[in-house]
């Protein structure tokens, strides 16, 4: 019996929204660099991203990480990430 998943059937499936960090803690004030490993598993182009940063209990939003993350205090830092391709598709 042959078993196919359904993302074979021609359904179109939610690009994939994927980040690493360089490494897991960084000075005050040192550049913080995400490496963005997003992909669409279809093919398509990413065509936006939206990074979300809890910083000390205050959601901060932008298409650039390092910006978000300029100038903050020491502490825990929750960041997600979101992408659309060329579609309009979000993950």
């Amino acid at each position: 019996m042959l078993v196919v998943p359904l993302i074979a059937l021609g359904q179109d499936s939610k690009p994939i929204a994927k980040f690493s960090f360089e490494k897991e803690t960084f000075q005050q004030n040192e550049p913080i660099y995400a490496l963005d490993e997003s992909y669409s598993p279809e093919g398509y182009k990413i065509t936006k991203r939206e990074w979300s940063c809890l910083i000390n209990g205050k959601k901060k939003t932008g298409a650039n990480l390092t910006k978000l993350l300029n100038n903050v205090k020491p502490g825990k830092i929750e960041v997600t990430l979101r992408v659309k391709d060329q579609r309009g598709i979000w993950s």
